[in-house]
């Protein structure tokens, strides 16, 4: 039960991070998916399969503040932490950063065809266009970040892991790197 409650915690933490300080950071940081990043990378890298649920709490929270510009952005989440898990399961190895890298824009690209895919579904139903381009471009910043902050994440794979021992989210005995 405390195991539950603390990846609740961890979810909504995460959500406020990149919804609060990463979205008022200037330039391309702003587009930093940083719950998308941490729980792939945990996901693939630690073999921590529930980070994926920090994917769909993400998603809910989004939904349930508005914070979101594509609507049931929750579906999105709940698909690509999907293909998350099946990927770092069956397809990519946790062993090089190449794996983790692969998982992870999989992941993304994934997240952006869902996301594309409803903002097309309830196009119909706005008043306002939607900015197609702006999604794009966008969308490319994202990956970039996506990729540099997996970098940051790899390097410190060692002090990670140590740290989520210490807060009890990974057993001590899995050695992954």
């Amino acid at each position: 039960m405390t195991r539950i409650f603390l990846h609740i915690l961890a979810g909504i933490f995460l959500s406020v991070i990149e919804a609060s300080f990463f979205g008022s950071l200037q330039g391309v940081f702003r587009f930093t998916p940083f719950v998308l990043v941490i729980s792939v990378y945990l996901l693939q890298h630690h073999s921590m399969k529930s980070a994926a649920s920090w994917m769909i709490i993400h998603g809910l929270l989004l939904d349930f503040t508005g914070a979101s510009v594509v609507p049931l952005v929750t579906v999105a989440y709940l698909i690509t932490a999907w293909v998350a898990l099946l990927s770092a399961e069956r397809i990519f190895s946790n062993r090089s950063f190449y794996g983790v890298a692969a998982c992870a824009g999989l992941s993304y690209v994934t997240f952006q065809m869902a996301t594309g895919f409803l903002q097309l579904a309830f196009e119909f139903t706005k008043k306002q266009p939607f900015h197609w381009g702006t999604y794009f471009s966008d969308a490319g910043a994202r990956l970039l970040m996506l990729f540099l902050s997996l970098l940051v994440l790899y390097s410190f794979a060692k002090q990670i892991r140590s740290g989520l021992v210490k807060l009890s989210l990974l057993p001590p005995s899995r050695q992954t790197y």
